[in-house]
C-alpha cells in the first residue's frame, strides 16, 4: 500500500462513518462491539483483528516492551509498512482520536497537503454491463 492509498482509504472511512469509534467516552477504539472502526481499525481486516489491541497506540509512545509488541502486531494487522507509512498513519490515528468529526475533513486537508498526497476522492459507483 503507498501513502497515497493509506490516506484515501482513511479519508472515505472517516467521511463516510462521520464518528468516532469508541469504547467509552473519550476511550477510542480499533473496532466496536457496533462495528465502527477508527482510522487504524478500518485497515485491519477482521479476521487479523485483535481485542488485544484496545489501548495501544499504532505507533508506540513509549520504550516499554508491552508497547512496542503491541504497536508491530497492529501495524502488522494494518498491512503498514516503513517509516513513512508509520508516520502518516499515526497522525490520521491522532486525527481520529482528538478531534471532533465535523473537523475531519479540514483535518484530513490539512494532512493531504503536508505530505504532498492527492484529494481522496469519492469513489465511483460501478454500473452493472446493459444498464
Amino acid at each position: 500500500m503507498t501513502n497515497q492509498q493509506l490516506f484515501t482509504r482513511v479519508s472515505r472511512h472517516l467521511l463516510r462513518q462521520k464518528q468516532r469509534a469508541l469504547l467509552a467516552p473519550d476511550s477510542c477504539a480499533y473496532r466496536t462491539p457496533t462495528g465502527l472502526r477508527c482510522a487504524i481499525g478500518c485497515l485491519i481486516p477482521k479476521s487479523r483483528y485483535r481485542s488485544e489491541f484496545e489501548g495501544f497506540r499504532v505507533v508506540s509512545p513509549s520504550d516499554s516492551e508491552v508497547s512496542t509488541q503491541a504497536a508491530r502486531a497492529i501495524q502488522r494487522a494494518a498491512g503498514l509498512q516503513g517509516d513513512s507509512q508509520l508516520c502518516l498513519a499515526a497522525e490520521l490515528q491522532d486525527l481520529h482520536d482528538e478531534e471532533e468529526p465535523a473537523m475531519w475533513a479540514k483535518g484530513l486537508e490539512l494532512i493531504r497537503s503536508s505530505w504532498d498526497l492527492k484529494p481522496a476522492t469519492a469513489r465511483r459507483k460501478s454500473r452493472k454491463k446493459g444498464r
